[in-house]
């Protein structure tokens, strides 16, 4: 492929994506990987997904009312082999396993709508059993695959490789000594050597940060970012902490302030390298969201029940035995969708507005899927508006 043509492809992945860096990560990745998988990771990254995709989200916006989201994930079970602080999942609570056929059936009914992009998580999805069915029976689609990374070893990425449709995203949260405190003694080496199993399989992989007070500085460098770069990772997805799963630990959580500035910072580190960035979290208004997309990016747990997002524990729709689109149009969901789409800021409604997000799902009748989150939500609401209520005495002392 010549650089004409790398040109051409750089000006519409720009269009469409909005990433001033798509000239810099085309050509790695042609040089890395050559011309049929790049031409085949753009077919599923911006074609299936940014035009096919756009194009009957528009339409199913028109037929059903509303425009779904631009991605599935799926929790196919609560195991994990690791116990990291601050982790949202409780990891004890399901015994059960999703049915892989289930998860086949729901990317089909979410690819009938425009939804190209579908995420597997935990969790620690290297030990659901029907991982790899579902990779086979989807050959079309790019999967995502959230994971520790501990359980990569030769082996098994080339059994990724074979898939060739998968995309880990490896968690790492700094370099050996910060990962390790939050993650567990030894989690660091173990992701980095499954970095490098990846990138001798040619399995293409990017990374996933849990950004804290503790690690900002760090995983927002230069250093953190080209040593990922340098194991092979093409793609970074960071994730400002909030209170979450059994210690909200609230001292971890960013400000405001600092969220924007990772932001900024992130971004003008992205427009000199060949990697893409999904910024996310606190403020979900990326070019691609264009806002809080709870009750579009839907997340389903082991035993089929669906939430409007991983961050907002209800649901009043079962996969087992409704489709997607059932659920999808309940009046729980709508409301989400609309408490959503109501706040100007593009915050996360699961967080921000915990306690207006609580009131909606117990008036639409929805359960919560674990029984302690209306409590949690709740203690989250009270800090929230505590520290709010701080920030505008602070603000107003010195004015």
């Amino acid at each position: 492929m010549d650089f004409g043509m790398i040109a051409v492809l750089d000006s519409i992945t720009k269009t469409i994506v909005g990433n001033n860096n798509a000239g810099l990560f085309l050509r790695r990745f042609h040089r890395e990987y050559g011309t049929k998988k790049l031409i085949t990771f753009l077919k599923n990254a911006v074609v299936e997904n940014m035009v096919i995709g756009r194009y009957l989200r528009w339409k199913a916006e028109r037929n059903f009312g509303f425009s779904p989201g631009l991605q599935i994930t799926f929790s196919p079970l609560s195991k994990c082999n690791l116990t990291c602080a601050g982790c949202y999942a409780d990891t004890d609570f399901y015994e059960e396993q999703l049915d892989p056929a289930i998860v086949s059936r729901v990317i089909k009914e979410g690819k009938r709508i425009g939804i190209r992009s579908f995420a597997i998580m935990g969790g620690e999805p290297f030990l659901w059993e029907g991982l790899f069915e579902v990779l086979e029976a989807n050959p079309d689609v790019l999967i995502t695959i959230v994971t520790n990374g501990t359980l990569i070893d030769d082996g098994m990425a080339k059994k990724l490789a074979e898939a060739d449709n998968a995309f880990p995203f490896l968690s790492i949260d700094g370099f050996k000594e910060r990962n390790d405190a939050w993650r567990g003694e030894g989690v660091y080496d173990r992701v980095v050597n499954a970095m490098a199993c990846l990138k001798r399989h040619r399995v293409l992989f990017g990374f996933s940060v849990t950004v804290t007070t503790d690690n900002f500085d760090e995983v927002s460098s230069a250093e953190f970012i080209d040593f990922l770069m340098g194991k092979g990772a093409y793609y970074g997805a960071y994730s400002p902490w909030g209170p979450a799963g059994r210690n909200p630990g609230f001292g971890y959580m960013l400000t405001d302030g600092q969220v924007e500035y990772l932001f900024e910072r992130l971004g003008m580190l992205e427009k000199t390298r060949p990697i893409f960035f999904h910024k996310e979290g606190h403020f979900d208004g990326t070019s691609l969201n264009c806002g809080c997309g709870a009750g579009r990016v839907v997340n389903i747990l082991p035993d089929g029940s669906v939430e409007p997002c991983n961050a907002i524990h209800f649901s009043t729709g079962n996969v087992r035995s409704q489709s997607l689109l059932d659920i999808l149009n309940h009046p729980f969901y709508k409301a989400i969708r609309n408490h959503a789409d109501s706040d100007s800021g593009h915050r996360c409604v699961g967080l921000f507005r915990s306690q207006e997000t609580l009131d909606i799902a117990i008036h639409s009748g929805a359960k919560p899927t674990n029984p302690h989150v209306p409590h949690r939500m709740q203690i989250v609401s009270n800090y929230l508006k505590a520290r709010s209520d701080a920030n505008n005495d602070a603000e107003k002392r010195k004015t």
